[in-house]
């Protein structure tokens, strides 16, 4: 008989998948809980449940939250996610804490029990859709990060200290004292970065300094 855990703030859906869930065959409940702190708060005095069922958006302590701090007391604890958000918004923070799998609330109660099951038994359960949408994203931001790392690299040491200068709180006329050239030239190098890096403002190339290490905050 395998032990579950649920966990939601909202009461009647959990009523509901408790409902669901005491009809199947080999399941029980042995812990309800509204939120992160109540959970906390129970466990100690509950049989330790095989899987933990999990909401994202609660009161006091999020779903997140709530699993990391599973993970630490008790390595190994199987965790399921089930949240209105479409999973591809939290698949890497899932990966990253140990969270073994992740369905959206709308999904039928066939996938649930197929999620559950698969994770009892497997351990994890990967929607594949989702997983070639974080790839595609990883792939996409990696090819964004070797761009920039080659925009700065390209860049000559007079732009790399007009860039140290822009993190100042300094106007553009007293850096151009500074850097010992006329305020027009300052705003040739800013529009020829502005170009080059494709970015819109000041921000934007202050950012782009700090991200790329060409200047570091104290």
């Amino acid at each position: 008989m395998a032990k579950l855990a649920l966990i939601d703030d909202h009461i009647i859906f959990r009523r509901a998948l408790a409902s669901f869930l005491t009809n199947w065959q080999g399941y029980q409940i042995v812990l309800e809980a509204g939120n992160g702190t109540e959970l906390k708060l129970a466990l100690p005095f509950t049989s330790l449940p095989d899987l933990v069922i999990l909401d994202i958006n609660m009161p006091e302590m999020n779903g997140f939250d709530t699993a990391a701090l599973l993970l630490h007391r008790y390595p190994g604890m199987k965790i399921l996610i089930v949240s209105m958000l479409p999973e591809t918004h939290h698949l890497e923070k899932c990966l990253q804490l140990g969270i073994c799998g992740y369905i959206q609330k709308d999904a039928n109660i066939e996938e649930l029990q197929q999620a559950i099951e698969q994770i009892l038994q497997k351990g994890y359960y990967v929607n594949p859709a989702s997983c070639i949408h974080l790839l595609s994203k990883r792939t996409v931001q990696e090819e964004i990060t070797a761009v920039a790392a080659q925009q700065a690299a390209a860049l000559t040491d007079r732009e790399k200290e007009f860039l140290t200068w822009l993190c100042t709180d300094k106007g553009y006329k007293e850096i151009a004292q500074q850097m010992y050239v006329s305020p027009r030239t300052i705003d040739g190098y800013r529009d020829a970065l502005l170009k080059k890096l494709k970015v819109a403002s000041r921000i934007g190339l202050v950012t782009f300094a700090i991200r790329q290490g060409i200047v570091e905050l104290p």
